[in-house]
Formats: structure tokens, sequence, C-alpha cells
């Protein structure tokens, strides 16, 4: 329902200038996923082949086929982030906030409905009282920090620091590969492919955290060792490996 009497409300649309970066960032995401499928598909075909010369050459042609497939995946990406760009809307009004976006729909959130407001990595996520109801507000908004305070004057934003979980997510990633590398030494293929894929994954969990709000530069600099340190446990395992052997 319209608030009548009201003024017009703000309407915010995502910036041009911060394309480029979310651009960037969908085809980071795309080839970790590409190579993820890559290495998944690789240990697939070694347990299914008997031989280690055989895994070996399905490990090349997956390897093919994934090197083909990397800029086009990344290329699809960008190209579905600029379909969605000229999309979205935000509309922040006297008493609702409206987000309209392609594929999600439009949703309107009354300011009594509130019942929190969170900031994260990503931007703002409004959350209505009724279950299941929220809206993104991302940082890529043209004008965030008036929309932020907008909104935070109907209620105080919480800020969230998640950067523990990126740490403990990447550190299972790199504990992981470390055991499969341990397990499949003598598969040079699939070691390759999982070595590779846990550097691309550190690397973009290190370029997250770089991006987030609310750390400092020593949590920063604490986060981004304890990727560091959890990337050489591969190495440090096909080193011990390749001793033992």
């Amino acid at each position: 329902m319209a608030d009548v009497g009201a003024v017009p409300p703000e309407v915010y649309r995502l910036s041009m200038e911060k394309l480029p970066f979310t651009v960037a960032r969908a085809r980071r995401r795309a080839v970790l996923e590409t190579l993820v499928a890559g290495t998944a598909l690789t240990a697939l075909c070694r347990a299914i082949t008997r031989t280690a010369a055989s895994a070996n050459d399905a490990a090349l042609a997956v390897g093919l086929v994934t090197a083909v497939a990397l800029p086009y995946f990344a290329w699809r990406a960008g190209r579905r982030v600029r379909r969605h760009w000229n999309a979205f809307e935000l509309a922040i009004g006297f008493n609702s906030v409206r987000v309209a976006a392609k594929g999600a729909g439009r949703v309107i959130i009354q300011r009594a409905q509130i019942s929190e407001i969170v900031e994260g990595m990503e931007g703002l996520v409004v959350r209505s009282s009724e279950p299941g109801v929220s809206v993104q507000v991302p940082r890529a908004v043209e004008g965030f920090a008036d929309a932020r305070r907008r909104l935070d004057a109907w209620r105080t934003i919480v800020p969230r620091t998640d950067v523990w979980p990126w740490c403990a997510a990447g550190l299972a990633v790199s504990l992981a590969v470390a055991a499969a590398v341990s397990w499949w030494g003598t598969e040079p293929g699939l070691v390759t492919y999982l070595l590779v894929t846990d550097a691309v994954a550190s690397s973009f969990v290190v370029l997250e955290l770089r991006r987030h709000p609310h750390l400092s530069p020593s949590a920063q600099l604490r986060a981004t060792l304890v990727i560091a340190l959890a990337a050489l446990l591969p190495v440090a395992s096909l080193i011990r490996f390749t001793i033992a052997g």
C-alpha cells in the first residue's frame, strides 16, 4: 500500500562504477566452481578406472575440457551480472523498503515489520518479522551510505564480522585437499587438479576478506596468514608423500 501524502520514495540503483569489480568477482567465482567440478570429475574417473595410466589419461582429457570451458564460464558469469545489474532497484519510502531484482521479483517490507538489519561483507540484509521474508541491499548500490543512514534511523544496524567462518572454510578445504593428496599422491593429474583448486580457493577467500567493511588491518592480516598457512598444507602433504615414497 502506498504511503498516502508522504514524500516519494528515494530510489537507488546499482552503481555503474562498481560494475567492473562485481563482474571480476563473479568471474573468479565461476573459475573456482569450474575447477571444483573438474577436480570432482577427475576423482570420479580415478575411482572407476582400473589402472593409473587410464586415470592419468582421463585427468588429461578433463584438463583439456576445463581449459577450454574456463573462458566461456567466466564470460557467462560476467554477462549474467550485467543482465541483472540494470534490473535492480531499491526504494526506501516513508514507511517501507522495496527491492526489485531480476529473478527474485519484488519484495516490500513495512517499517513496522522490520525485525533486524544486519550488515555483512555483501551489504545489508533487512529481515522481516514474517518468516522467510528479507531483502538485500548490496554494497554496490549507488548512494549506499545514504541508504544505510536511512535504514539505520529505522532500526540500529548490527555489524556482523563473518571473517572466521571464511577462515574455517578455507582451512577445511585445505585439510581435505591435503588428505586427498596423501591418498592419491601417485596420480599426477589428480594431484595437480587438487593443488590448483586449493590455490585458487585460497586466493578467492583472501580477496573476499580484503573487501570486508568491518575488518581491521590487524584482523585482516591474521586471517590472511591463516589462509596462507592452510594453503601450504597440501604442498607439505605432497612433499611428505614424495619423501616417504
